[in-house]
């Protein structure tokens, strides 16, 4: 879990002992893994498994029935946005499963951070899409900065992801994996092309 963060090598140390004794997060060598669509029986219930990849490429939500309650997670609805900074998060496959929750009707859905649980798919949907809007944010951020040549490494200094004010090892290695993606994106679209080596402006 440590290394999927991407940080350098004191902050990974450092986040595992966070880990460790503050969050009392252990290694389970006996758990095992659980596919899309797998169902638990808790008797009288079920738990439905809903692959959600994107923040993390295992990432899941559960749905409950016969109560109507879709648990997304990390699809958290904040005004935050998104996250797909860490090793292995795609914002490719984030705006698949945002995608596929709207497409799931339910009475309740419950998220992992701040929101927690929204009534009606209407209510549900719309914050949804205000929450995915935050992706076409970034983009329009990024194509603006790219009004003249820039690295990488320039993006990721300008941000697009975190305000000014934050800090921490976290913050570089997250605003250049985003960076990227949104590069990639942006070039699959033609709106941005690279202006000489390592170096990319808006078309």
């Amino acid at each position: 879990m440590a290394d999927g963060y991407g940080l350098p090598p004191d902050a990974t140390e450092a986040t595992r002992t966070m880990l460790r004794d503050h969050f009392h997060v252990r290694d389970r060598p006996d758990a095992a893994g659980f596919e899309d669509g797998t169902v638990f029986d808790l008797g009288g219930r079920t738990v439905t498994v809903v692959h959600l990849p994107g923040h993390t490429p295992g990432h899941s939500g559960f749905l409950i029935e016969p109560d109507g309650f879709l648990f997304v997670a990390d699809i958290d609805l904040t005004s935050f946005g998104p996250f797909y900074g860490d090793v292995g998060s795609s914002l490719t496959d984030f705006e698949s499963s945002v995608r596929r929750c709207r497409d799931i009707g339910v009475r309740w859905y419950g998220t992992a951070h701040q929101k927690g649980v929204i009534e009606g798919a209407g209510q549900f949907r719309g914050r949804l899409d205000d929450f995915a809007a935050v992706v076409e944010r970034r983009d329009a951020a990024l194509l603006a900065f790219l009004d003249e040549p820039r690295t990488v490494e320039e993006i990721a200094e300008h941000r697009l992801v975190y305000r000014r004010h934050v800090e921490g090892p976290h913050v570089g290695p997250v605003e250049r994996r985003t960076a990227v993606q949104h590069l990639e994106r942006l070039i699959d679209r033609g709106l941005v092309t690279q202006a000489g080596k390592g170096r990319y402006r808006a078309t």
